[in-house]
């Protein structure tokens, strides 16, 4: 039986057919292959580890997550430059910035005969015109200076409170610098006596807002004594001083155990100047 010359050429153009298609397919292979090979060296040779290469078909897809977009424009760049751009397929992220930590507003406010000058970083949501006011009426006759510059984030929790009572504090103190933000405020002042030193700490303390750190550092002068001196009489009875002055802590400790080994009674006072 004779095969017909029809069956023949349909048989021979099938197999041409799937030999073209099995030809085709181990060239895509190869192209893609070849396609993702070359983008990934070039990515590696520019330090972008971080992209990925995925080939599909003509298409070079370009995955992973960029560190910013100018590292992302690279990596495009770089696939770019070793096979036809029009191929080079985006699908990188790029990784979101961290949030920006708000900025630490505190408040610096020196005060003396001179008048008072403020300097720090304020919420531009603070009623600047109003702490102004109030610092003028504890200044005045003295004026204010304004240093303070401003920053556009939400006000802390505690920095309206811990303000209230920094000028509550400045009211009572002439001489201090006051350190001031949402959490802590730190005093340094010159009180009159060591007991109006007493009185302002006192105050302070119960006025200070629940939750606030409250740092205070009053100082008192000493009383002037000119000259010093130490006069100590020994009786029938023992001895006892008839003056005593000393200018440090150390030094009337000492003339103290000296007295107190010679007799005298202990718990005598001697004045600090």
């Amino acid at each position: 039986m004779r095969i017909s010359t029809a069956v023949v050429v349909l048989a021979t153009f099938l197999s041409g057919a799937l030999l073209c298609l099995i030809a085709a397919g181990y060239m895509a292979t190869a192209v893609e292959d070849s396609s993702e090979t070359v983008v990934r060296e070039a990515l590696d040779q520019r330090g972008l580890d971080w992209a990925q290469v995925e080939s599909d078909g003509l298409r070079v897809v370009l995955t992973g997550s960029a560190p910013d977009e100018a590292q992302r424009f690279q990596a495009t760049s770089a696939a770019g430059e070793v096979v036809d751009s029009a191929r080079v397929i985006d699908k990188m992220q790029t990784t979101p910035p961290e949030a920006v930590a708000p900025p630490r507003f505190s408040v610096e406010i020196l005060r003396n005969q001179s008048g008072i000058s403020v300097n720090g970083l304020v919420p531009v949501s603070e009623d600047r015109e109003e702490l102004i006011e109030r610092l003028t009426e504890i200044a005045a006759p003295a004026p204010v200076a304004d240093l303070m510059a401003t920053a556009d984030h939400p006000i802390p929790e505690g920095w309206e409170q811990a303000l209230e009572f920094t000028a509550t504090a400045l009211s009572l103190l002439p001489r201090s610098k006051i350190s001031v933000d949402a959490e802590q405020i730190a005093i340094t002042a010159i009180a009159n006596s060591p007991e109006e030193k007493a009185e302002l700490e006192a105050k302070l303390r119960r006025a200070a807002p629940r939750g606030l750190r409250v740092t205070l550092d009053i100082a008192a002068p000493r009383p002037v004594i000119t000259p010093f001196t130490l006069r100590y009489r020994i009786g029938e009875d023992g001895g006892q001083f008839d003056a005593c002055s000393a200018d440090t802590e150390e030094a009337r400790d000492r003339i103290l155990a000296a007295a107190e080994a010679a007799g005298g009674t202990a718990g005598e006072a001697c004045t600090l100047g």
